[in-house]
């Protein structure tokens, strides 16, 4: 099958010219060809390229390095032998350094067919790569695109844990630009301190064993702003084999704060509604409810004060706290306090009858136990009123030993619980009434009966 060919020769020699012609035409090429020997003439040709160039090395005119020059000014790729009587080594390598393909004697011309097939075949490999890396280079960019413009954020890594992409919902996300992100390590940009140490061993146990038990599968986890809050997102972490067996990892990463905060707020509400509906004291009460907030809202340490209306002041009436916080000191204290109207935290969601927050009781002047607070560890604090109707009976009263910031939402859950547990208060102090009332209905009852039955003996004695 023979193959086409559009060849450009340089070449001053009429017979010298026929004789490749032939050559070729042996070797099975069609061949339309033009002979030129001019600067002029090649130049004019270029306007519309030849599929290849065959040169002698030097004519009167022109020479083979001239044409190479001009090819390379012109910003073309097309290929170049050159076929000379008297060519020495070194002007070879000049020439193919020059950006000539090959090179052939004249006295050897029977390989001229061979050099042109590798020349074109070489051409053919160039042209598919090109087109190839064309292709790559889109589809690079159709796909970064599409994770540029991601709702989630997603996070490129190597198998050193060092960042490589970063799209514009990470910066949003995380608080870091694409190009402060890159390059730093990802378990000193977005993981929280007590995190790391478990991540490095998992990096290395899946790079040791292809294995790991949050490859390929959605988990969540907690992460951190450049600010340092902590707060919870989905990922998927993907790897990547490549070139030379290493890996590289490609992570989307989805905050479910709002999710989570949903989640606990349904979850409060539920509890706090079970614990008052099954609670048969309002002490029994008071310490689950305590216990339930701390617990599902992550809380260390919790309180509850109770308006006295003799004596208008706030003292403590209960108390709970996780077990792995040592706050025996800052209890004792908490229970001896006596707040007035304004002092305190308690103090001042009793005055403003609103909820109120502490980033750091540590740094709060008007919190009279912050030593106490101190030895606990206790950091950020919030209250919120206990109430019914426009009367506030108490406060509840949390501490945390992580700097936290309340989302108004939880805030308002919290506020809509303290109504609830108002309402129980009542509904136990009202009950709690009844009872004593029932009971003094009931002594007095007695003595009537007493006073009757005496009587009526001293008439009978009569």
């Amino acid at each position: 099958m023979s193959t086409h060919l559009n060849l450009l020769l340089l070449e001053d020699s009429v017979n010298d010219a026929e004789l490749m012609l032939d050559v070729l035409r042996e070797a099975g090429f069609e061949l339309n060809s033009r002979r030129i020997d001019s600067k002029a003439d090649y130049l004019r040709e270029l306007d519309q390229p030849p599929d290849l160039i065959l040169s002698d090395f030097s004519m009167p005119q022109f020479t083979a390095r001239n044409a190479l020059q001009l090819l390379q000014e012109r910003g073309l790729d097309i290929p170049f032998i050159v076929v000379s009587g008297c060519i020495g080594e070194e002007m070879a390598v000049e020439c193919m350094r020059a950006g000539a393909t090959d090179y052939l004697l004249k006295d050897r011309m029977g390989r001229l067919g061979h050099a042109v097939s590798q020349a074109l075949e070489r051409k053919r490999l160039i042209e598919d790569k090109r087109h190839a890396d064309v292709l790559i280079r889109e589809s690079h960019a159709h796909t970064w695109r599409i994770v540029a413009t991601a709702l989630d954020a997603f996070i490129g890594m190597d198998a050193a844990g060092v960042i490589t992409d970063w799209n514009g919902q990470a910066e949003q996300m995380f608080g870091w630009s694409r190009p402060e992100a890159i390059g730093r390590l990802l378990s000193a940009t977005i993981l929280p301190l007590q995190y790391k140490a478990a991540y490095e061993s998992g990096l290395r146990h899946f790079l040791e064993t292809g294995e790991g038990p949050l490859i390929n599968t959605r988990i969540e986890v907690t992460v951190c702003r450049r600010d340092g809050h902590e707060f919870p997102v989905e990922v998927a972490i993907s790897p990547a084999l490549q070139r030379g067996g290493i890996f590289t990892f490609s992570a989307f990463v989805r905050d479910i704060s709002t999710r989570k905060l949903t989640e606990e707020r349904l979850a409060l509400q539920h509890h706090t509604t079970q614990v008052l509906a099954e609670a048969d004291t309002l002490v029994d009460a008071m310490s689950k409810i305590l216990r339930t907030i701390c617990e599902l809202s992550h809380w260390d340490l919790g309180a509850l004060w109770f308006v006295n209306d003799h004596t208008d002041v706030l003292s403590c009436a209960e108390i709970w706290h996780q077990p792995s916080v040592d706050a025996m000191e800052f209890s004792r204290m908490t229970m001896q306090m006596v707040l007035t109207r304004g002092v305190g935290l308690p103090g001042r969601v009793w005055a403003s009858e609103a909820p109120a927050t502490v980033r750091d009781v540590m740094e709060d002047p008007n919190f009279p136990r912050a030593p106490y607070a101190a030895q606990a560890k206790l950091h950020t604090a919030f209250a919120f009123p206990v109430r019914l109707n426009d009367r506030v009976l108490g406060v509840m009263e949390f501490f945390s030993r992580e700097i936290r910031v309340l989302d108004d939402d939880l805030m308002q859950v919290f506020v809509t619980a303290g109504n609830q547990i108002g309402q129980f208060i009542t509904r136990k102090w009202a009950e709690a009434k009844v009872r004593t009332h029932a009971l003094e209905l009931e002594q007095k009852n007695r003595a009537l009966d007493d006073a009757l039955i005496e009587a009526q003996a001293a008439t009978q004695a009569k």
